[in-house]
């Protein structure tokens, strides 16, 4: 069995996969006891880390893997290629490792045709691998979250609370924050596919979707898209 880990900038996913198919028997969020992975101590044989957070998280996760399971984490990087894929990202060390991991997921899950992928965590991350199956790099956009954050922090006098709203029209101060939140960047993802498409030369790329607000933008967007959580771990299971 191979232990993989997701250490994003919210939250420390992992997921246990057999080593000859490929196949996630479980997955889970790290708590503080790591209680969920108990029933897989002394089947694990190797471990593997995407990690997006600080450098003393990456020391820590290490730490704990290696007195739990007995086994060396191994922290991924960003490569020039990997998996077969070009990587045409131009300074490879200001890549995030989760937005290279996600791609390799994506194109062993699909290994033809153009793919667009969403990622709508923290922030949210549109990348293009092309028909060449080359990595091109994409759009780095503010979450929900963060975006709504960032307007009260730079505003005087609003008074609101992050939720998702049922109506673009807003009838008090805290939805019509939500609303422009929510419906704005939903609006900045499709722009941004279609632009895509455009570079691409395609009318219907395969758009997959993942991450914790990956939900808002299938219930509001109308792009037609795949959800799969599990990009990052099936790019990790290829190194």
């Amino acid at each position: 069995m191979r232990l993989l880990i997701d250490a994003g900038n919210t939250r420390i996913k992992w997921a246990v996969a057999r080593n000859s198919v490929n196949d996630i028997v479980a997955s889970g969020v790290v708590d503080d006891n790591w209680s969920e992975l108990a029933d897989f101590v002394g089947v694990i044989e190797s471990a593997c880390l995407s990690c997006v957070a600080s450098e003393s998280v990456s020391d820590r996760l290490s730490d704990q893997v290696q007195a739990r399971f007995g086994v060396t984490l191994k922290v991924v990087s960003v490569s020039a290629s990997a998996a077969g894929m070009i990587n045409n990202y131009a300074d490879l060390a200001r890549l995030g490792v989760d937005r290279w991991v996600a791609a390799l997921g994506a194109r062993y899950l699909f290994p033809e045709g153009a793919l667009i992928v969403i990622d709508a965590g923290t922030a949210i991350t549109i990348d293009v691998i092309s028909l060449s199956n080359h990595f091109e790099g994409g759009v780095i956009l503010p979450g929900f979250g963060a975006m709504h954050d960032a307007l009260l922090g730079r505003t005087a006098g609003i008074d609101s609370k992050r939720r998702e709203v049922s109506s673009v029209i807003g009838r008090n101060t805290r939805d019509c924050v939500n609303a422009g939140v929510q419906y704005g960047l939903i609006g900045a993802v499709e722009r941004v596919v279609d632009e895509m498409r455009l570079v691409l030369g395609q009318d219907s790329p395969r758009i997959l979707l993942m991450g914790g607000d990956a939900h808002v933008i299938v219930a509001d967007s109308k792009l037609k898209v795949e959800l799969q959580s599990s990009l990052i771990f099936y790019g990790l299971m290829l190194h």
